[in-house]
């Protein structure tokens, strides 16, 4: 019995985090970022961010997706280009 129990929490457990890494989002059929701003009015949205509308974007939305250009990923090593 405990066995079992465990096996199940560890599948929980794996199942949540696969999840909380997962950031793409499937919006009307189209894959896109997903944070939180759908909808917020913000214009925080970068390229490739899910949207509802130009509010949510920095530049524009475009079928549920901002165009314009992507968020600078902070984590390269300018040394490297």
């Amino acid at each position: 019995m405990k066995l079992s129990i465990s096996a199940l929490l560890l599948a929980t457990v794996l199942a949540t985090a696969n999840a909380a890494t997962n950031t793409a989002s499937d919006v009307n059929g189209v894959k896109c970022i997903r944070p939180n701003i759908i909808g917020a009015g913000d214009g925080y949205g970068y390229g490739g961010y899910c949207c509802k509308t130009d509010d949510d974007c920095r530049v524009g939305c475009v079928n549920k997706i901002c165009n314009g250009p992507g968020k600078f990923d902070f984590s390269v090593n300018p040394a490297s280009y």
